[in-house]
């Protein structure tokens, strides 16, 4: 049995396919799915309105609290698909320049890979 291929279109920081096209595979495509995963709100997709992370109602709270940030986070790493299970996660909140520190964390992908994350290698921002 071969290992599934994870192909994805290269998007530039503000979310916009990059020009000129670019196809991503491997660790680059998880690590784009993932980024995208994180900055999306639950709500957003008229698709689905049960998809996303409900920022609104856990982070953009008075006093978050970091471990159900990290829980919610956690989960949405876990239920990635190719992702099989997380062996580590980790992560920070700097709530004054109002970013998300995501790693280390390590995941086993399908096909027995391992993705692992450097600290703070994916960061969420908001304006």
């Amino acid at each position: 049995m071969s290992e599934p291929t994870y192909t994805t279109f290269a998007l530039d920081d503000s979310g916009d396919w990059e020009i000129p096209v670019r196809l991503l595979t491997g660790r680059e495509a998880t690590k784009q799915w993932l980024t995208n995963r994180f900055r999306s709100f639950l709500g957003d997709w008229f698709l689905d309105l049960r998809r996303g992370i409900p920022y609104r109602e856990v982070v953009f709270v008075k006093d978050p609290n970091p471990q159900v940030i990290r829980g919610v986070f956690r989960q949405v790493l876990a239920t990635t698909p190719g992702v099989l299970r997380v062996t580590r996660f980790d992560m920070s909140a700097d709530f004054k320049t109002r970013e998300l520190l995501i790693g280390p964390f390590e995941a086993v992908l399908t096909g027995d890979r391992i993705f692992r994350a450097q600290p703070h290698e994916l960061i969420v921002r908001f304006p």
